[in-house]
């Protein structure tokens, strides 16, 4: 009964995920397919069967974008601002919201280090918000300034279209540089294996200051206009970020699983 309960609730709300513009969801669908298939791909068989055992027949795509899917359903309201942190103005302090990034994730891992005394449903939880975190938390601009909402009100121009920087970060780019998981896998390739094991280091805060450390090269934009220049720089950040996000979720699911 527990699993046909979630299950309705999954199918009611995925449709009015579908209406929603992506510009609120870290890396797209599209990112975070490449992040879960890359880390599920690399990790160990034992840990792949666990995972999927408690994923309880969800597809590891689903699993990764089960956390924007949800945002309308009341039951997971808590989880809202959970998909980014904020930086405030200089000299200013940053409005606290209910819930961030970094306590979800610190919290997460708190739990599945005491998940032999926690409920099924709890650990399959704790699975997907990790899946999803991981990757929202290395899409830089959910690092990004509370001033502008992780760049949603920077408005800039794109291929002679009006969008937003967080939807640029998102989506735009990812499709315009054809990255996918070819393009990833050859990345991770090429790393010496000082920075294989950097790549996978679990660390909530370094994670979040790395993020940090491209948002002056994120907002470096003439004019307001993206030009081939801003997306050629841009390719080497999204493929490391994504690279990091699908190495350090392998790493964190085989810690635990």
């Amino acid at each position: 009964m527990k699993n046909y309960s979630y299950r309705l609730i999954y199918v009611v709300f995925f449709f009015s995920f579908l209406a929603q513009p992506l510009s609120n969801y870290a890396w797209g669908r599209k990112g975070h397919h490449i992040i879960v298939e890359l880390a599920f791909n690399r990790m160990n068989q034992g840990t792949r069967e666990k995972v999927m055992k408690y994923l309880n027949g969800m597809s590891i795509q689903s699993a990764s974008t089960w956390m924007d899917d949800i945002r309308n359903v009341p039951t997971y309201k808590y989880l809202e601002t959970s998909h980014y942190i904020n930086i405030p103005d200089p000299n200013k302090t940053p409005t606290v919201a209910p819930n961030d990034v970094k306590r979800e994730l610190d919290k997460t891992f708190n739990d599945l280090n005491n998940k032999k005394q926690l409920d099924d449903s709890i650990v399959r939880l704790s699975i997907l918000k990790l899946i999803h975190l991981i990757g929202d938390i290395h899409q830089p601009l959910h690092a990004g300034y509370e001033k502008d909402r992780g760049g949603n009100d920077e408005q800039v121009v794109f291929e002679d279209k009006k969008s937003n920087l967080h939807r640029l970060w998102d989506t735009q780019l990812i499709d315009k540089l054809s990255i996918d998981n070819v393009v990833i896998e050859n990345h991770i390739a090429a790393l010496s294996n000082r920075s294989k094991r950097d790549y996978s280091v679990i660390n909530v805060d370094q994670w979040i200051n790395e993020s940090q450390s491209y948002l002056g090269q994120l907002y470096s934009i003439d004019n307001k206009v993206i030009n081939e220049n801003y997306v050629l720089r841009s390719k080497p950040v999204i493929e490391k970020q994504l690279a990091r996000a699908a190495m350090r979720l392998q790493r964190a699911l085989e810690m635990y699983f």
